[in-house]
């Protein structure tokens, strides 16, 4: 029964002193690997990765997943994309991603309301899309033009057919 016990203890303390040795090794490897290139490279390790992950961004709006933004932390992050996308006309939303570190779907719904309200404008489609600072109006005035040319061509045309049958 003693002798269980000790061989426990002394594969624990084998198993630390394996532990202990990768990680020396692997950071042996990582300092020649930046010796080589002539720069500093971080560690990446997996508590550093998991806590950024966590971390609220920096500058933006907090965005919790699963829940609601609320009103301020959407205005707040809707002022730094018009923010950015006034220095940096015809940008797309991975830049302003990168820039303000966060994810492209956090910036979704800001973006939408922003091009909705008429703040940002479009260019291109789809993955091609670019933003530029907007005119402030909601609505273009060659979207309204073209309505109303379907509208009246529809009213001359009911007309004519009604005068035809009338004669």
């Amino acid at each position: 029964m003693a002798t269980k016990t000790i061989d426990t203890r002394i594969r624990a303390s084998v198993d630390a002193f394996v532990d202990e040795l990768s990680e020396l090794v692997k950071e042996a490897a990582l300092e020649s690997v930046q010796a080589a290139l002539g720069g500093a490279i971080a560690p990446a390790r997996r508590a550093a990765r998991s806590a950024t992950r966590s971390a609220p961004a920096s500058r933006a709006a907090r965005v919790t997943h699963g829940g609601r933004r609320s009103s301020t932390d959407m205005a707040t992050t809707q002022g730094l994309v018009i923010g950015f996308v006034r220095d940096n006309q015809g940008c797309s939303v991975t830049e302003v991603a990168a820039s303000l570190k966060l994810s492209t779907k956090d910036l979704r719904l800001p973006i939408l309301k922003l091009v909705e309200s008429g703040k940002l404008r479009t260019t291109g489609q789809r993955r091609g899309t670019r933003y530029h600072t907007g005119s402030g109006r909601r609505t273009t005035k060659k979207a309204t033009r073209k309505t109303t040319k379907r509208a009246t061509r529809r009213k001359s045309t009911k007309k004519k057919v009604g005068r035809k049958k009338a004669r």
